[in-house]
């Protein structure tokens, strides 16, 4: 504590914040900054280059009128070690960690892996600090030293906003999917899952208790009795109101009455997975989880303790289910001495009848919220925002 006392104005970097990784690996910096009314992500920071660039791409992706580029004889050198003339310059105003900057940038009409760079002339501005190795940059505002760390900034207040504003995504580069051997094993056991054979769904019709206009569809079996499936449709018709056809039909259960607790052992250190990386048609499936914004299923946060990843997985039907790889959440999760001890009971009491009914609210465990306490456990990460479930809905 002494040293920290005596290191006010300082900027350093310990053995304490390298990536989990260590020092061996040969990443570049990029940072997540938000700019003009959009969060974008592959923001690299390159003490390299001597200009501030920005893709033309990225403006046109921001819906950026392009009458604000000005002129400039500027001329750059890519990676590659040719000469690019720019289109010319623009001014950017751009919030990195707490501070706004008004960036002047160079405009490039070019492929690139970058959203925007921020070379020399930023960082000199900001007084900045950039570590590749510790994937980590560092400046001095108001008297204190932030911190923006590799894909993220300390955004503070302007995080609140993060899911009514659009997240730039790299569109004009295809970022191959990454897979390791733990995502193929967890894609194949809920394959098989899937492929198992369901004599029940296989034998069933097709019965639409909506209107023609707005279909909502149930299953019954094809070999009820005439008598009884025109009964059976009738009440369901009767008591279609019950059913939940979208998030917002689900408001939950009051916290008062119920809650889902999650509890882990004390000593069990929590675990950050590392992000996995997605083709650009599967990325924008996963966008549909968005939706579960706006009903309140899931929520996002600026801050993590546990970081799960989510896990596509294709069904037969040619939708995509997606799953939470919360297996180290498992580990760290006491397990339960007597789990369902009745079920055995419950299956015997079924014998001897001649109809089961399998609307057994599939969709039910929305409405009991996971405790405020424990919510945090759940977070999961997609290529735009870090969310943590309201509900524990996630497999």
């Amino acid at each position: 504590m002494a040293n920290i006392f005596f290191k006010v104005n300082k900027i350093s970097f310990t053995d304490d914040e390298l990536p989990e990784e260590g020092a061996g690996h040969n990443r570049a910096l990029n940072l997540m900054v938000k700019c003009d009314g959009h969060y974008v992500k592959r923001v690299m920071v390159d003490g390299g280059s001597n200009v501030d660039v920005c893709p033309l791409s990225t403006l046109q992706s921001m819906k950026n009128n392009t009458d604000r580029i000005r002129p400039s004889n500027v001329c750059i050198r890519a990676f590659d070690g040719s000469a690019r003339d720019t289109m010319g310059e623009i001014n950017l105003t751009m919030t990195i960690g707490p501070v706004d900057f008004e960036i002047v940038f160079q405009v490039v009409d070019m492929v690139t892996s970058y959203n925007f760079l921020l070379g020399r002339p930023w960082i000199h501005t900001a007084r900045a600090v950039p570590s590749t190795l510790h994937q980590m940059l560092k400046f001095e505002h108001d008297g204190f030293v932030n911190s923006c760390f590799n894909n993220m900034t300390c955004m503070r207040n302007s995080c609140a906003d993060l899911e009514k504003l659009s997240i730039i995504e790299i569109t004009h580069q295809e970022v191959e999917y990454v897979e390791d051997e733990v995502v193929e094993e967890i894609r194949r056991e809920l394959e098989q899952f899937e492929n198992k054979p369901k004599p029940n769904l296989n034998k069933t019709e097709s019965i639409n208790i909506g209107s023609p206009e707005e279909v909502r569809e149930t299953k019954i079996s094809i070999h009820i009795e005439q008598k009884t499936r025109d009964v059976l449709i009738q009440h369901l018709f009767e008591y279609r109101d019950v059913f939940a056809w979208f998030y917002d039909d689900m408001p939950g259960l009051s916290v008062d009455m119920v809650v889902h607790k999650l509890s882990t052992y004390p000593g069990f250190p929590p675990v950050q997975q590392k992000q996995q990386k997605f083709k650009i048609d599967m990325s924008d499936k996963i966008k549909e989880i968005i939706k579960q914004l706006s009903a309140n299923v899931v929520r996002a946060i600026r801050y993590t303790t546990w970081v799960a990843n989510v896990v596509p997985v294709l069904k037969k039907d040619g939708k995509t289910r997606f799953c939470v790889d919360y297996r180290d959440l498992n580990k760290a999760s006491p397990k339960d001495n007597f789990p369902l001890p009745n079920i055995h009971i419950l299956v015997d009491n079924c014998a001897k009848h001649e109809i089961q009914s399998f609307v057994d609210c599939y969709a039910g465990y929305h409405q009991i919220l996971m405790d405020e306490d424990d919510a945090e456990k759940t977070a999961f990460t997609t290529p735009w925002v870090l969310i943590v479930t309201g509900s524990c809905h996630s497999v």
